[in-house]
C-alpha cells in the first residue's frame, strides 16, 4: 500500500469558474480491524476537550469523517446538554458539561467528565483536562 493510501482518500472535484479541482483530506490511519471501541461522538468530545477553540474543520481531519458529520456532531451534544458554544466573530469556543450522565443504560451510572478524565490522563501529548 502507498503512503498516498493512509493518509488521503479521494473525494469529488470541486467545480469553480469551469476549473474543476480535486481536493484530498487527511485521513487517521485506520486499524486492520475497520472499527473503534469509542464512537465519533467521543471522539469529536475528546478533540474538543484537547482544545476547545479547535476548528470542526481540524476536528473532521483528526476524527477521520466529514466537516458536516462533525456539525451535526456538536449540534446533537449542544442538544442533550454536553456542549455550550460561544461564538466570538468566527471563532467558536466550546466549554464540556462533565457532570451529564453517559446516555447508555450500562455506562449511565458514570459521567462525560468520568470518560474524559480516562481518556486524556497520561496522552502523550501531555495534554490533560
Amino acid at each position: 500500500m502507498e503512503s498516498r493510501d493512509i493518509l488521503t482518500s479521494a473525494a469529488p472535484p470541486l467545480r469553480d469558474n469551469n476549473t474543476t479541482k480535486f481536493v484530498s483530506y487527511i485521513m487517521p490511519p485506520q486499524s486492520s480491524a475497520g472499527w473503534t471501541f469509542l464512537s465519533n461522538y467521543s471522539h469529536v468530545l475528546l478533540c474538543l476537550a484537547q482544545d476547545p477553540l479547535t476548528k470542526m474543520r481540524d476536528v473532521a481531519a483528526r476524527v477521520g469523517i466529514t466537516e458536516r458529520a462533525v456539525q451535526r456532531i456538536i449540534a446533537e451534544l449542544e442538544a442533550a446538554g454536553v456542549l455550550t458554544r460561544v461564538k466570538s466573530g468566527r471563532q467558536n469556543t466550546y466549554t464540556i458539561n462533565p457532570s451529564v450522565p453517559l446516555r447508555h443504560e450500562l455506562e449511565s451510572h458514570r459521567t462525560v467528565g468520568d470518560l474524559l478524565d480516562a481518556l486524556m490522563t497520561n496522552m502523550p501529548n501531555g495534554e490533560q483536562r
